[in-house]
């Protein structure tokens, strides 16, 4: 049995993947010794993530995703956020219109709960930009002020037009990104 970690994402386009990089340095640039920013090639939209899983499991999600009739939609980026306060250990960028984000998850959420994906008790479309290493008491309220002060910063709007599923190997504790399958919506 061949068990790997792999997700489910939706794919960004190149466009999307250089503002949101570049975004994410420049804004970060004052607490760069506390961040590790993520590499452009693994910006995505995660919908499922599998810690373990047998990759010919993967298949029921490709046959479901072979059924998938969708169009390519838009999507709205805004603002860096953090999902917790208190914890601030993911800095990300908001997503607006995720109607058709949602109606994939819901698609996909029988099948990948069966599969034991990592499910979260709500599901929060985002884009990881950056994860956070350390911030101690005393830089706690410069980051939080940094994170308030670019909550209505607008990325733009773009088009999705793929999902993917890939394989995520760690190598020298870096995940190294592999295609496995890629679902061209119309």
């Amino acid at each position: 049995m061949d068990m790997i970690r792999a997700f489910i994402a939706i794919e960004l386009p190149d466009e999307a993947k250089r503002i949101l990089h570049n975004s994410a340095k420049n804004f970060l640039k004052p607490i760069k010794d506390n961040v590790k920013i993520v590499d452009i090639s693994q910006l995505h939209i995660t919908l499922f993530f599998f810690e373990h899983v047998q990759k010919d499991k993967l298949e029921e999600i490709k046959e479901l995703l072979d059924k998938l009739d969708m169009q390519s939609f838009k999507i709205s980026l805004k603002s860096f956020n953090t999902f917790d306060g208190k914890n601030l250990r993911i800095i990300f960028a908001d997503i607006e219109n995720t109607d058709n984000i949602n109606k994939i998850y819901n698609y996909l959420l029988p099948t990948a709960s069966k599969l034991n994906a990592d499910i979260k008790k709500v599901y929060k479309p985002h884009i990881t930009l950056a994860r956070v290493k350390y911030i101690d008491y005393n830089n706690r309220n410069k980051f939080l002020s940094i994170i308030k002060e670019k909550q209505t910063f607008e990325f733009g709007t773009f088009t999705c037009s793929a999902i993917k599923i890939i394989e995520s190997r760690l190598k020298s504790g870096k995940p190294e990104y592999i295609e496995l399958y890629r679902k061209n919506l119309n």
